[in-house]
This record gives C-alpha cells, sequence and structure tokens, in this order.
C-alpha cells in the first residue's frame, strides 16, 4: 500500500467521523429545537436508529463532497451549507419552520465568500441571487392568495431561497425550484398512492429546497472525481 493510498484512508478516516458526530449534533439539534419551539407537537423521545440513520446520511455526504470536489478550500465551504441544509430540513420536517437563525447566517456567509472570490460565482451574481431569491417566491405567494385565499409556502423558504441564491448565484434559481417543485410534485403522488386517497395535507418545502440546492451545489462545484 502507498503512502498516497494510506493518506487517503486516513483522510476518509477522519471526514468519516466527523460527518457521523455533525449527523449525531445535528439531528439531536433539530430534535430539541423542535421540542422547545413546539411542545406539544414534538414531546417525544429520540430515536436511536434515526440518529444513526442522520449519522450515516451525514457521514456519506461529507466524504463524498470532500473527495469529489476537486477545490478542497470550496469544499470545506460547501460542507458547511451541506450540514445546514441537512439541519434546516430535519427542522422542517418536524415543525414547518425554517428558523432565521440558520437561514439569515447562511445567506450573509454566500456572499462574503463571494466577496472573497471564492465558489465561481461572483458577488454580483451571488447579490442578485439573494435579491430575485427572496423577491421571485414572495411575488408567487401573494398572487397565489389573492386567487385562492389561501397561503403558499412560508417566508422561512423565502429566506433559504434567498441563501441558495448567495450561495449558487441568481442563474441556478430557476433549476432550484423547477427541480425542488418536481420533487414535491413526486413525493405528493407518492403519497396518494401509498395512502390511495387525496393527499389533504401540505408538505414542507424546504426539504425539497435544500435537497435541490445541494444537487445543483454539486454540480456548479465540477464532481471532480466523476
Amino acid at each position: 500500500m502507498t503512502r498516497d493510498n494510506i493518506s487517503l484512508i486516513d483522510a476518509l478516516a477522519f471526514l468519516g467521523l466527523l460527518g457521523f458526530v455533525m449527523g449525531w449534533m445535528i439531528y439531536r439539534f433539530a430534535h430539541y429545537y423542535a421540542e422547545r419551539i413546539q411542545p406539544d407537537r414534538n414531546k417525544v423521545a429520540l430515536s436511536k436508529w434515526r440518529e444513526l440513520f442522520v449519522g450515516l446520511v451525514c457521514t456519506l455526504i461529507t466524504c463524498f463532497d470532500f473527495y469529489m470536489l476537486p477545490n478542497k478550500d470550496w469544499a470545506w465551504l460547501t460542507l458547511i451549507l451541506t450540514w445546514t441544509l441537512l439541519l434546516l430540513l430535519l427542522i422542517d420536517l418536524k415543525t414547518w419552520l425554517l428558523p432565521d437563525l440558520l437561514t439569515l447566517p447562511l445567506l450573509w456567509l454566500g456572499l462574503m465568500i463571494h466577496d472573497f472570490g471564492v465558489g465561481g460565482v461572483s458577488l454580483h451574481d451571488a447579490l442578485w441571487g439573494a435579491v430575485i431569491g427572496y423577491s421571485l417566491p414572495w411575488l408567487i405567494k401573494t398572487g397565489y392568495f389573492l386567487l385562492t385565499q389561501r397561503q403558499g409556502m412560508g417566508q422561512g423558504d423565502f429566506k433559504l431561497l434567498a441563501a441558495l441564491g448567495a450561495w449558487l448565484g441568481w442563474q441556478a434559481l430557476p433549476l432550484v425550484l423547477l427541480l425542488s417543485s418536481s420533487m414535491g410534485l413526486v413525493v405528493g403522488l407518492f403519497l396518494m398512492w401509498w395512502r390511495r386517497k387525496s393527499l389533504t395535507m401540505a408538505l414542507p418545502f424546504g426539504p425539497f429546497l435544500a435537497v435541490a440546492g445541494y444537487l445543483i451545489l454539486l454540480k456548479q462545484s465540477g464532481w471532480g472525481r466523476l
């Protein structure tokens, strides 16, 4: 076994451990946050199996991101985004909320890194991404409410999309919306088929935005080893 192979194994072992610890922390933070702000709805014990599952998913994502992305400085930054998206996904599934505590720092971090010339997106495109990412769904929600007198996307979704716009640039936003909406439609149709009846409850949109943003982030970053 060569020294390069040993170094790679050591790096993957470290990243795997880091990813599992982060997954453990993410799951517990999401659980306790949901329990704190919605105690009646989320007063349930921690699930060890779910905790293990989130830890394993986070481990795989962490190793994959760092190994596949050619720019290692950018890879570390994408891990911050990825971990935060995973946390937001879990919180939204539990509470239907995307807290400003996470979305706003994510937005500002996206603008800051592009101000320093990291990530391949200009600061101009990142700024417009943040503006359009918030404004576009707000206009859609307003129009939807005027037509149906029902609420659509929440403001947390606006801020998450603005944060993704700050990281990915405004050009990526149509694809983010198309991909997330398509995933939401597929999941909704599957649930209708599974339950053999119409889907009367809405689905949180944040998880679909998070997954779509992550996939497009990988595409933009150039999956260097593929």
